[in-house]
């Protein structure tokens, strides 16, 4: 056995070795929440299905409003020739890529703006087309999954402000 598995600390060898391999399918119903692994599931789905609804929209930019989301979308949409924005939530930039990496009128329209809140209204306020294209979920375990909202955003209404909330 390596020396890098200490059984005497309660640590089985199965669990280290399996746990990983099982994420997609490993849920304990005891739990308030069995899927074990849901905070690192789902982001692939999320960057690919974003990417794939863009394409079929004919949208040149995918905007977030979450920086994990952001964060996901830029990782795996990276080396794609849709560029991927974050639309802040106040003036001041609240983290990393509403620094870098903020939703301006320079960004090229159509927009996929991809979101876990499925309000029209906010985004109606700045864009003269808003475009609902429906829902789709990203699993993030056997029971669980993240539910996001996309719309294709066209014509902008009034210089960018920062997105109202849910």
């Amino acid at each position: 056995m390596p020396h890098w598995i200490d059984t005497a600390r309660g640590a089985e060898p199965w669990a280290l070795l399996t746990g990983d391999t099982l994420a997609t399918r490993l849920n304990l119903p005891g739990l308030a929440n069995g899927d074990l692994y849901h905070r690192t599931l789902g982001w692939r789905a999320l960057g690919e299905h974003a990417g794939a609804l863009a394409r079929q929209a004919g949208a040149r930019t995918i905007v977030g409003d979450a920086r994990d989301d952001v964060a996901s979308l830029s990782y795996y949409w990276r080396d794609q020739p849709e560029q991927v924005l974050s639309w802040p939530h106040t003036t001041e930039p609240d983290h990393q890529f509403d620094l870098t990496h903020a939703l301006s009128e320079a960004a090229p329209l159509p927009i996929l703006f991809v979101s876990r809140c499925a309000s029209t209204p906010r985004l109606a306020a700045q864009f003269a087309s808003v475009e609902p294209l429906g829902s789709f979920e990203a699993p993030t375990g056997p029971t669980t999954a993240r539910t996001y909202f996309a719309f294709k955003l066209e014509g902008w209404r009034a210089p960018m402000r920062p997105l109202a909330g849910c």
